[in-house]
């Protein structure tokens, strides 16, 4: 009983994403704080309380040695610790531990993330478990847009809709689909990243499930992935949208590289995302095409030359990886193709076919320069944890101040996970992150102790493209509580298909 109640607040925990505090200077803020706080604290003390007073003989022990013993859980465990670490060591370790009302994201909350992949790892051990769990992940992202969606429609009063002080559109209930969507995170950039892992849990539901009919499980899962998706594209948070295309394109060149039965259908898909998004990209001056809800993301800084030369040199990247199991001549062929294309897109920037003058773009690269002289001063453990606004002071681009204009000129975070953790964490915070999605990757080839064997090439392709997508999104967006409780679940969960048994992996019959 003890143990089911601590699985019922990590359960719980996942709702955090739903909650305003309206009485709170930052209502999408400090709510889910205390929320999700409050629920894996319960949850390890009714694990504390199983342990003590309910499990059998030493199995809680034996668990944790076995636990502790896996490179993934090591990695995870490295990365808390170097956080820990840099806030030891932090510019300023109050602000690094027990973080702002804003922004809430200190060691102290790191801690928390910590506990809840720890008890992720120790308690969800079978593929029914992991079901449930993302099963309640589903409604919680549901309720997240369902927050949005009566908030916008003005179908509930009280709720804090994306129109608040001005005029929503008409007709009313297209509210939700005429600007960028919210839902009850308070920022379409923490949105977009948290329905890319919804559709990503959804389809491993999808790809997992033991249903007969097929239109079962398309209605019971598929249509709630083309539901996340909606509410994604009207995020229009195009790093985000960058990230879900190469997610999806990494998806299709491994099951083509895994399966030959599916290379032409990969590569093909692969072709009409590349001619599709092009014939987007190229459209989005177009008035009509503007007044589409999610035009925004095809909204790219790129020339049509550009656009030419990466939807061909992507379509002959997925050929050449596909079809390199084979003829393992092809790679040193691929491998030529990328260092091309790196040389190429340099080229590019330098010559300015690339358009970085977009506001965005340029105030990024402005904090990104500041946040590279704050790692040169501090390189190893960094500034601590929301210390970033020391370094954007000490080393700030007068560029950021326009006369005559409502510019921005103050940041509390680069804008980037990489450019955040260096800065905040130094390049032992970085170095050990990273090093989680490196051990991730080898699992999944099986080149890191790992039992995959009861994977499909479905789930393993689903594994491999969502952090890719991730790490791709983050290039401009940094991680938040509803982010972060996507990643340490992923982390828990990467743990579980690496080094679960076939007999826990399957578990028992799911639907």
């Amino acid at each position: 009983m003890l143990q089911k109640t601590s699985k019922f607040f990590l359960y719980a925990s996942l709702f955090s994403v739903v909650i305003v505090m309206t009485s709170t200077f930052f209502p999408f803020i400090g709510g889910k704080d205390y929320f999700f706080r409050f629920s894996v604290e319960l949850a390890l003390v009714f694990f504390v309380l199983w342990w003590a007073f309910e499990s059998r003989g030493n199995e809680v022990w034996e668990r944790i040695k076995e636990v502790a013993k896996k490179p993934l859980a090591i990695a995870v465990t490295a990365f808390v610790t170097t956080v820990m670490l840099s806030t030891l060591f932090a510019y300023d370790m109050h602000a690094a531990f027990w973080s702002n009302y804003e922004r809430g994201e200190g060691g102290f909350e790191m801690l928390h993330y910590y506990v809840f992949f720890a008890l992720l790892v120790l308690l969800f051990k079978t593929r029914k478990d992991w079901r449930m769990f993302f099963k309640m992940f589903l409604v919680a992202a549901g309720c997240m847009i369902l927050y949005g969606i009566l908030a916008d429609t003005g179908a509930v009063s009280g709720l804090i809709s994306q129109y608040q002080g001005g005029t929503p559109p008409n007709p009313r209930w297209l509210a939700p689909l005429m600007a960028r969507f919210q839902g009850s995170l308070g920022n379409p950039a923490y949105v977009a990243p948290y329905l890319m892992f919804s559709m990503f849990f959804a389809l491993y539901l999808w790809a997992t499930s033991t249903l007969a009919k097929w239109w079962k499980k398309a209605l019971i899962y598929g249509l709630p992935t083309l539901i996340f998706l909606l509410f994604f594209m009207v995020t229009e948070t195009r790093g985000a949208f960058l990230g879900l295309v190469v997610a999806i394109y990494v998806f299709l060149v491994f099951l083509g590289y895994m399966r030959t039965k599916y290379r032409w259908f990969s590569l093909g898909a692969v072709a009409a995302i590349a001619v599709l998004t092009s014939i987007f990209v190229h459209l989005k001056s177009a008035p009509w095409f503007v007044a589409i809800p999610g035009s925004r993301m095809f909204d790219l800084p790129l020339h049509a030359s550009s656009l030419i030369a990466l939807s061909v040199g992507g379509i002959a990247a997925a050929a050449l990886a596909m079809f390199a199991r084979e003829r393992k001549q092809l790679w040193w062929v691929l491998g030529a193709l990328v260092a091309v294309t790196l040389v190429g897109g340099i080229y590019v920037v330098g010559t300015g076919k690339v358009n970085l003058a977009d506001p965005t773009t340029s105030t990024r690269f402005w904090t990104w320069g500041s946040a590279w002289q704050g790692i040169q001063e501090r390189p190893i453990t960094g500034w601590g944890l929301e210390n970033f606004t020391t370094v954007f002071d000490k080393f700030f681009n007068p560029l950021h101040f326009i006369p005559g204009q409502n510019a921005e000129t103050w940041f509390d975070r680069a804008h980037s996970i990489y450019f955040d953790y260096l800065t905040e964490t130094g390049l032992l915070g970085l170095g050990t992150y990273l090093a989680i999605f490196v051990l991730l990757g080898m699992g999944i080839f099986g080149k890191a102790k790992a039992k995959v064997e009861h994977l499909s090439v479905y789930e393993k392709g689903l594994l491999l493209a969502v952090p890719v997508g991730y790490l791709i999104q983050g290039v401009a967006i940094f991680d938040v509580l509803p982010i972060y409780i996507n990643l340490f679940a992923f982390f828990a969960f990467g743990y579980f298909c690496l080094y679960g048994t076939a007999h826990h992996a399957h578990g028992e019959a799911t639907n």
